[in-house]
């Protein structure tokens, strides 16, 4: 007991010591590894989810609108139908700027939005690491449904073939959510 009570005062101190050191070692590790997760979200959100989610949005906007315009367009076709006679000879010469509109609406489709579609399979394929495992599985899909779109505007692939395969953006709408839904988690956890 006189051991103890002689070695006290100087075993305190160095217990004393050692203890603060851990508990310092772990909340500056602590500390460490939620700076590494926020970088790592931030990286996720500037690089890959709000760039796509932001494509996203621009090619529903066109989208929206071509649909309007479409919808009016019908609405207006019907109502020259039935204000000319029977039968609507100079059919032709009023459908010419309808026509119009239809070849306007498709090469904004090859000009402007495969190539943000185009875009958005780079930043895919190049920032696939910031993706969340429920993001990376659309990956493949994705990519098939623009390069089927590139080989039919490219005339590298039958019509038939097209309507077989069946590409329509519908297909695309469960990863649109998946984007637009872990963008918004991300940004919550940026938030805290």
């Amino acid at each position: 007991m006189d051991v103890i009570s002689w070695l006290f005062p100087y075993l305190l101190p160095i217990i004393t010591s050692g203890c603060s050191l851990f508990i310092g070692y772990k909340l500056a590790l602590r500390k460490f590894r939620k700076e590494n997760r926020r970088d790592f979200i931030l990286q996720q959100v500037k690089q890959f989810y709000s760039p796509m989610v932001g494509s996203i949005k621009h090619i529903r906007a066109n989208r929206e609108l071509r649909l309007e315009l479409s919808n009016v367009s019908d609405v207006a076709w019907h109502k020259i139908c039935e204000e000319n006679p029977k039968p609507f000879h100079s059919h032709k010469e009023h459908f010419e700027p309808f026509m119009k509109q239809i070849e306007y609406d498709n090469q904004q489709f090859r000009d402007r939005i495969l190539p943000i579609y185009e875009k958005m399979v780079d930043i895919f394929t190049n920032n696939l690491w910031l993706a969340e495992e429920s993001t990376k599985i659309f990956y493949n899909p994705f990519r098939r449904y623009v390069e089927l779109w590139q080989r039919y505007l490219d005339d590298a692939i039958p019509q038939r073939v097209i309507e077989e395969l069946c590409i329509e953006e519908k297909y695309l709408l469960p990863f649109y959510e998946d984007l637009e839904k872990k963008l918004q988690i991300l940004r919550n956890e940026l938030a805290q």
